[in-house]
């Protein structure tokens, strides 16, 4: 089970475990990268090194260097490479990767198999050099990757860096860097891995994406972007109809767009939805919110920031639908 602590009004999960990755579709790799010196480049006049090789696995899964695609072989063998980017850095057991690419029952090749997974791994990666190379010890393997060699570690990264900008109060920061974090999703997590673990992982990484467009989102209300949000908060909500927060953002962003009764309708019809799917009713916040904007609450005009409405909002009463 997830847990969570709270910042200010919004609700972030405590990181979570890595969770196994199992085998799937051949993921995505067209042509073999050329060797070159090393996994970073010396950027002339900069002082800075760049990293030019690079794992993705907000999308299918991929490894490139210098902008170049790696074949990542069988869909094994690439569950084998997502499983050691997902542990970032820490070492997983043979006994892990035998579980996680075939459950309880694996083959009696299994070892063996794994150890040319790893193998063959090694020579594809061997083109960024020592930073990126697969170590063996201790009955497991380990993958130390640079942080800004991993798009999952760069987006963990933004969205810390966004939430902290948004306690400072700068909230135009917070929201582009938060834009920043979210435009390094290039797909459904993990493609080209599939099972109940991966499913389990990516449902989690899900929860993160989904988490940090919320808040993404109500920083563009507090900023006066209710209008432009809607679109967003529309899909969104077709696709998570029993996300009683999308509801609260979407109300709130109706609201202020002078469309107070749809956002009434919202609230039926989550009520609805709610009460026929799940037997309860909406939330206190949610209840809350309804109460608000049904009686015209001056703490919803635009002025008011978001954090400050959900303060006024749990001194009020609640409504029904």
């Amino acid at each position: 089970m997830e847990s969570y602590r709270y910042e200010g009004a919004r609700r972030c999960p405590h990181p979570a475990s890595v969770v196994e990755m199992l085998p799937g579709r051949r993921c995505r790799g067209r042509e073999s990268a050329r060797r070159t010196d090393g996994p970073a480049a010396f950027e002339p006049g900069t002082g800075v090194i760049s990293v030019t090789f690079r794992f993705e696995l907000l999308g299918p899964i991929q490894a490139r260097n210098n902008d170049r695609e790696l074949n990542l072989g069988t869909p094994q063998q690439c569950a084998v490479l997502g499983l050691l980017l997902l542990a970032e850095g820490r070492w997983v057991s043979l006994e892990r990767m035998i579980e996680a690419l075939w459950g309880m029952s694996p083959p009696e090749t299994a070892s063996s198999a794994v150890r040319t997974y790893v193998s063959r791994l090694r020579g594809l990666l061997s083109v960024c050099g020592d930073e990126c190379r697969i170590r063996s010890g201790g009955g497991g393997y380990q993958l130390p990757v640079p942080s800004d060699a991993l798009d999952l570690v760069e987006f963990d990264r933004r969205v810390r860096r966004g939430r902290a900008l948004r306690e400072s109060g700068d909230r135009r920061a917070a929201v582009a860097e938060l834009r920043r974090a979210l435009a390094l999703w290039r797909g459904e997590a993990l493609g080209g891995a599939r099972g109940e673990y991966v499913e389990a992982e990516r449902d989690r990484l899900e929860r993160l994406r989904l988490l940090s467009l919320q808040e993404r989102i109500e920083l563009d209300i507090e900023l006066g972007r209710h209008a432009e949000v809607l679109p967003d908060l529309a899909m969104l909500t077709r696709s998570h109809p029993l996300q009683e927060r999308l509801r609260e953002l979407q109300m709130l962003a109706l609201y202020r767009a002078g469309r107070q009764a749809e956002a009434l309708r919202v609230y039926r019809d989550v009520w609805e939805l709610l009460n026929s799917q799940l037997g309860v009713e909406p939330d206190a916040d949610l209840r809350r919110l309804h109460a608000q904007v049904l009686r015209a609450d001056p703490a919803l005009r635009p002025c008011e920031s978001l954090a400050g409405r959900l303060e006024m909002a749990r001194q009020d009463g609640v409504g029904g639908p």
